[in-house]
């Protein structure tokens, strides 16, 4: 066998070495940093309307695409298996009773059975049935990652508050394409993703109109 053969091996045996073997990424530590303050009991529902999620191109649980040198890709998922709705509607949950704010996550799965295709009218009936005052709504048009010699994020975000007749008070949202980091180490995905949910999640809800809907 060639040098020249050996050396080319060797990288694809580099390359798939930093791989995430198992393609899965655990999302417990996403965290927003809110600095909201309120007496109105609040609840939270985070909704899935990614469209390639919608039409059945890619699961609930998909957070983006690792693509390898020899032309192979693999889709990246939550460890839990959990959507990731679900995994951020919790997120958002903790973070408000963080700031002392007593929440209740609405759950798609407990209201429909399932998270797909749940939309704004589902949300709003089961914030109905609770005694909270608020509803803060957070929509999720686009988040995904692709992963090659560089890391690029797409995202797209909306919050609304609503109030208890179902009144939209205040909408923001953030939304961008941008390369975040290079690739080095396996698992380093997992500290960029949970990092990146928890600072575009943070600037959202810290506009300055949904902290004053959620008082």
């Amino acid at each position: 066998m060639s040098h020249r053969i050996l050396a080319a091996v060797a990288i694809l045996i580099a390359l798939g070495a930093c791989r995430a073997p198992s393609g899965t990424y655990e999302l417990a530590p996403v965290s927003p940093a809110l600095t909201v303050t309120t007496e109105q009991t609040v609840a939270t529902s985070v909704i899935d309307r990614r469209p390639y999620v919608l039409n059945g191109d890619e699961s609930d649980e998909f957070l983006g695409t690792e693509r390898g040198n020899w032309g192979g890709e693999k889709p990246m998922k939550t460890e839990s298996g959990r959507p990731l709705a679900e995994e951020l509607n919790d997120s958002v949950a903790d973070a408000l009773r963080n700031r002392g704010i007593e929440a209740a996550p609405i759950s798609p799965i407990e209201i429909k059975g399932s998270s797909k295709g749940f939309d704004r009218d589902e949300a709003l009936a089961g914030f109905r049935t609770q005694p909270s005052q608020r509803l803060l709504l957070v929509e999720i048009d686009d988040w995904r990652t692709d992963i090659y010699t560089r890391i690029t994020l797409s995202w797209r975000l909306r919050a609304t508050v609503f109030d208890q007749t179902g009144t939209p008070l205040a909408e923001a949202i953030t939304q961008g394409k941008t390369p975040i980091s290079r690739t080095s180490v396996a698992g380093q995905y997992n500290d960029l993703t949970t990092t990146q949910l928890s600072q575009r999640l943070s600037r959202l809800l810290n506009e300055r109109g949904i902290t004053a809907a959620l008082q």
